[in-house]
């Protein structure tokens, strides 16, 4: 029997399917309801798909003439997909999506536009298949660049809902990957544009195709937990569904903070509440996601800037000591999580206080 090996491409794009499919398991057994999570594990069961078509292409390819046709389609379906995340996203998954469920017509339009271009070659209709025509694939790219491009144009239309975001629950996390989705599938379209290169190969564009896929997949895995927590971990009420001794530790976590006053120590950490609650920092931040509806250091500067507002009030301490007393490490940060969090520095805010 002849030895199973696999080329590196081969096994990167598996890396792809299970880090796609671990996803995807974590969605089914955390969700409340598959509907508040539909979009991100429609948006990772497609990706997934395409990682495993560039997988077993060495396998599977002669299956069927359409192979390598389903192949781009799953991977141009990233873009319109990814508008629905981001929009999701910004609107906190609060609100319904059906407005922009139109987007993901565009790679079906791609495809059918592709088709009647290439029909339109003399070239293509001597074939027995179009599909099997040379210009219907360099048709279908271009046919889908331009489809990706015009879902991710949704975006700029809607710019001005970007402008609250960073003032929302996970407002700067949320920023930072709809940055990371929308630059990842501008960078996606212009490699796609390699293909009317004829100096590149097609195993070429793969290979970067892949490497960034998976660099992808890392940095959304990263966050993509903090950010859709009231899909996760909430019904569309808000509604905590902790397991019994999820909500043991809550109530741990609102002693630490409410008694031992744990945020007073500049440099309290997760790994530092773990090892005060005996569980992993998986876990730690699992809870605080679901039952505070924030990280840890926004749930530490939450209480910190409380207390800070209590001291600016009540004594005349100066403003670089209530800093030091409250847990920042430095009056430049102090400074400005305050004003982020109340609108006002805290000078301004003793001042406009003693005024009232």
């Amino acid at each position: 029997m002849e030895k199973l090996q696999f080329t590196i491409p081969e096994i990167f794009s598996f890396i792809g399917v299970t880090q796609c499919l671990y996803i995807i398991v974590y969605m089914l057994f955390r969700a409340d309801k598959l509907n508040n999570a539909g979009v991100p594990f429609l948006y990772f069961f497609t990706l997934g798909a395409a990682f495993f078509l560039d997988f077993s292409w060495r396998f599977l390819n002669e299956i069927s003439p359409y192979y390598e046709i389903w192949g781009f389609v799953l991977w141009f379906a990233g873009p319109p997909l990814s508008v629905l995340v981001i929009m999701q996203m910004v609107k906190s998954g609060r609100e319904s999506l059906r407005h922009y469920y139109w987007v993901l017509c565009l790679p079906a339009f791609a495809f059918i536009g592709a088709y009647c271009l290439a029909f339109i070659s003399a070239d293509c209709r001597a074939e027995d298949m179009i599909v099997e025509c040379g210009d219907f694939k360099i048709w279908l790219v271009l046919c889908n660049i331009l489809t990706g491009g015009a879902s991710l144009l949704v975006l700029w239309f809607k710019k001005d809902l970007f402008r609250h975001v960073r003032s929302q629950k996970y407002g700067r996390e949320r920023y930072w990957l709809i940055l990371t989705i929308l630059i990842n599938n501008i960078f996606f379209l212009a490699l796609m544009f390699s293909y009317f290169n004829t100096d590149i190969t097609d195993g070429d564009i793969t290979r970067i195709r892949t490497l960034l896929g998976l660099v992808f997949i890392y940095l959304i895995t990263t966050s993509l937990f903090r950010v859709y927590p009231q899909s996760l971990f909430k019904d569309a009420a808000g509604v905590s569904i902790l397991t019994e001794s999820d909500q043991a530790l809550a109530d741990k976590i609102t002693g630490l903070l409410e008694y031992e006053k744990i945020y007073h120590e500049s440099g309290y950490s997760r790994s530092d509440l773990a090892r005060e609650l005996g569980v992993s920092e998986f876990q730690a931040s699992n809870v605080i996601n679901a039952h505070f509806g924030k990280s840890l250091p926004q749930l530490l500067n939450e209480y910190r800037i409380e207390d800070a507002q209590r001291l600016l009030v009540e004594t005349a301490a100066d403003i670089k000591v209530i800093a030091e007393e409250t847990g920042f490490n430095s009056i430049a940060t102090f400074n400005r999580v305050f004003r982020e969090m109340t609108g006002h520095t805290p000078s301004a805010y003793r001042k406009n206080f003693v005024k009232k």
